[in-house]
């Protein structure tokens, strides 16, 4: 990266980008992050926040990195986490450990805001124009010097959709902002496992389910998404389970994960009853990426459906 080398190709604008951002001296990374802290008067956290088996969000990564931010930390530094977060997670556990490591008091000489990433892989520059930056702090000034940051490093697209402008959002505390992230992805979640219900049943009836949809979502009211093998990547099949560890009585997030889930043994079982027994019959598996134009295969569908193939007796 200091040498102004891409060091993952495939994200859109990015090496011009770092080229130019090297060039002018403007970028330097470092493995120092106490160090690097030490020099700057904000933060932007983004580590994976990742659930174990159980799931139930494992915070070791996370939890590093803060310790390491935080004993970098001068005063009157402002600290945003852009990972994705349980609610509560900003408040009752990361800026406890941030002031607890710093020595600095919150809402006073230390300053705390969630703002959730809201961006595609493949399309980070352009998501960043295109989407609302939300902004919520653990107080009204942290607010406000979130506000402060985020307004003079970006820039929005018109969004003449939006029923205000374009641009970074307040919300009304750090909860609000975590909640709404959660929000955005649970509903999605939700959707596919409701447009994997529709397929399901779409095929013991002998009609075609894109179809459906399409006839559908010709109204404006409704956005059915696209069934498929499973629901893939580093977001949409995780968050959820997030949302879960805050309200764990929740049934309809339940029961979209289970859902979706169960898809990819659904497609094989489907195959099954086209052409019999797959015992000793080669199968090909085309793509492992979770969903088209990326290099990433993050909780990618192919896995538990190549499993459930090799267990079967095929050879794939």
């Amino acid at each position: 990266v200091s040498a102004g080398v891409e060091p993952f190709p495939g994200e859109q604008g990015l090496n011009e980008r770092l080229v130019d951002a090297v060039s002018k001296g403007l970028l330097t990374a470092t493995t120092d992050t106490t160090g690097a802290v030490s020099e700057s008067e904000a933060v932007i956290i983004v580590p994976p926040l990742v659930v174990n088996e159980d799931g139930v969000p494992d915070f070791t990564a996370l939890d590093r990195a803060t310790e390491a931010v935080a004993l970098g930390l001068k005063p009157g530094a402002l600290v945003s986490y852009e990972t994705t977060l349980p609610v509560h997670a900003t408040r009752q556990r990361l800026a406890v450990k941030l002031s607890e490591l710093s020595g600095l008091k919150l809402g006073e000489d230390l300053f705390v805001v969630h703002s959730p990433e809201r961006v595609y892989t493949g399309r980070v520059f352009s998501d960043l124009r295109r989407y609302p930056k939300l902004v919520g702090g653990l107080d009204e000034k942290s607010t406000l010097r979130g506000l402060e940051l985020y307004t003079a490093i970006l820039d929005f697209d018109d969004r003449p959709d939006l029923d205000r402008p374009n641009g970074v959002w307040p919300m009304e505390s750090v909860e609000a902002a975590e909640l709404a992230k959660l929000a955005d992805t649970v509903y999605r979640n939700v959707n596919i496992g409701l447009a994997n219900e529709f397929a399901v049943f779409s095929e013991t009836i002998g009609v075609d389910v894109y179809d459906v949809i399409a006839a559908a979502n010709s109204q404006p009211t409704s956005h059915i998404h696209r069934p498929g093998v499973a629901v893939g990547g580093h977001c949409i099949p995780v968050y959820p389970k997030f949302y879960l560890s805050n309200d764990p009585t929740a049934v309809i997030p339940a029961a979209a994960i289970d859902a979706n889930e169960a898809m990819p043994r659904h497609a094989v079982d489907t195959i099954i009853r086209r052409f019999g027994d797959l015992a000793s019959q080669k199968v090909a598996v085309l793509g492992a990426a979770y969903r088209g134009g990326v290099k990433e295969v993050a909780f990618s569908g192919v896995f538990p459906l190549v499993e459930y193939l090799l267990s079967l007796g095929a050879q794939v």
